[in-house]
């Protein structure tokens, strides 16, 4: 048998590890390779279509290698391809030779088979397209964020069920396809890619909007299609349904943009408002009679200041607010500023708030609340948010979607964690979270640049708050007695700040 005739039988086999013994036969004999390998052509724009005319399995494995191979060499310095895809019978493998491929630009592997990526893959750092769609991965590796350059990445189709963190790294990514897998979670850095503009992440297991998709700017479009979200978790800013592909998905969205239906049950809901005697738990101070005899011109004012106190002795100079929630005033009449529930014995805040978008000021101090909802994202003029002295233990994320919010009061309660989704109050200068559970600051609390003051003390913080000295805007820290030790060191770090 010739060499060339062992050479075909090995190149021809069905088993890898044959074609790789063929190949090193081949770097021996490179002048056998322009009879038994089709010459790589490019085209014009630089594409390499990898085929196979031959029925062998591993032929376009094979060919790719060996193009690597001539590259390493420096046989082809002017014939690099720029972009590679392949057509006929699927690639399998990954040559890890392919980091030799140094001016390769776009690399597209869909429908290829491939169960696993070479780690060589991570060389190609002048990458901008990869296309790893229909496959058998079942994980991303870690060093994907080591593809600096990459702007597109496609892994839909795939059993994948985990996304590093490490993706975060690609600062320049602008489209990330993930729909058709099995992701029921992202990595909390995945927030920090501020220059992504669209996320497709349908058909797959979240049972929770992702907490960091709403830490991504305002002109991320993202498509959460066909996850078993619940229905009470929508959000205008993700696509949650097919009949809601009309959403804008930024703050300052135009009535335009949301469908139909939707402004339809808004319009009716404007026009026909349930009508409850007792919204609350408990009476206000004003009764109903005292409501009937205000004038329309009263009802109609630009302000009106509604408080619940729990004392009905307590007397004032200042005529008794109207309570407006009682009177049978339809939401559209009245433009409330202050909504005072304080000390109410409440354990949830009442959804009938909601109708009073209009709310500049929301007092929930002194009572049994321990949660905030995601509702009250509707309260977009909220300016004031005080709800301290309460069980709070959660705050659903949507609930932080105020762009107008200016003082948060969560002082008293046992909070764990704050949502990454503060960053979206970008306008807060005061923040308060005394005496709670944090153990770690978020990173994600220098998205806020308006931020000036914030208080820490009684919470069992284990690590040193490194977050803070990225802060320019502070002028006002409170540590407390155990968090003293750090006093200095941050001190150092923002000489300008008031820390006691």
């Amino acid at each position: 048998m010739s060499m060339r005739q062992k050479l075909q039988k090995l190149l021809y086999n069905n088993s890898l590890a044959e074609v790789r013994k063929g190949l090193g036969i081949l770097v021996l004999h490179p002048n056998l390779e322009h009879y038994l390998l089709p010459q790589p052509q490019l085209d014009g724009n630089g594409w390499w279509l990898g085929h196979s005319r031959h029925k062998a399995p591993y032929m376009a494995f094979a060919q790719l290698w060996w193009m690597a191979h001539q590259a390493k060499q420096g046989l082809l310095p002017e014939g690099q391809p720029r972009k590679i895809r392949f057509k006929g019978h699927p690639l399998r493998v990954i040559p890890e030779n392919i980091c030799a491929l140094q001016n390769l630009r776009e690399l597209w592997l869909q429908d290829q088979e491939i169960a696993v990526l070479p780690p060589t893959l991570a060389s190609l750092k002048n990458l901008n397209i990869l296309g790893l769609q229909r496959n058998n991965l079942q994980k991303i590796p870690t060093w994907i964020g080591e593809l600096e350059d990459l702007r597109v990445l496609y892994i839909h189709d795939n059993p994948i069920s985990k996304i590093p963190s490490t993706i975060a790294l690609l600062k320049h990514l602008r489209e990330f396809c993930a729909q058709n897998c099995k992701l029921n979670s992202l990595p909390l850095q995945f927030g920090t890619m501020k220059n992504l503009l669209f996320v497709n992440l349908q058909n797959n297991l979240f049972q929770h909007l992702p907490n960091m998709l709403y830490a991504l700017s305002d002109k991320t479009r993202i498509q959460l299609q066909e996850n078993p979200i619940p229905a009470d978790e929508a959000s205008t800013r993700f696509l949650l349904s097919d009949d809601s592909s009309s959403f804008a998905l930024s703050p300052d969205r135009k009535e335009a943009h949301i469908p139909l239906a939707i402004q339809e049950r808004r319009r009716i809901n404007l026009q026909y408002p349930k009508a409850e005697q007792e919204p609350f738990e408990n009476k206000s101070s004003v009764s109903e009679e005292d409501s009937e005899d205000t004038s329309l011109q009263q009802r109609e004012k630009a302000s009106v200041s509604i408080s619940f106190s729990s004392s009905s002795n307590t007397k004032s100079l200042s005529p008794p607010p109207q309570n407006t929630l009682n009177s049978g005033i339809t939401p559209a009449k009245v433009r409330l500023k202050t909504l005072n529930l304080k000390s109410r014995k409440i354990t949830s805040i009442p959804q009938k708030i909601s109708q009073y978008t209009n709310i500049q000021q929301l007092i929930l101090s002194d009572n049994n609340i321990t949660e905030i909802p995601g509702w009250l994202n509707v309260l977009k003029e909220l300016q004031v948010l005080t709800a301290e002295n309460n069980h709070i233990q959660s705050i659903i994320s949507e609930a932080l979607h105020l762009p107008q919010l200016v003082h948060l009061n969560l002082r008293d309660n046992q909070l764990s964690t704050i949502p990454v989704t503060i960053c979206l109050c970008r306008r807060l200068r005061y923040l308060n979270i005394e005496n709670n559970n944090l153990n770690v600051l978020p990173s994600i609390l220098t998205e806020l640049p308006q931020l000036e003051s914030i208080r820490l003390q009684g919470n069992p913080l284990h690590e040193y708050p490194l977050v803070l000295t990225k802060m320019k805007r502070l002028k006002y820290i409170s540590l407390g007695e155990n968090l003293a030790s750090w006093r200095s060191n941050l001190q150092k770090a923002l000489p300008h700040v008031q820390i006691i």
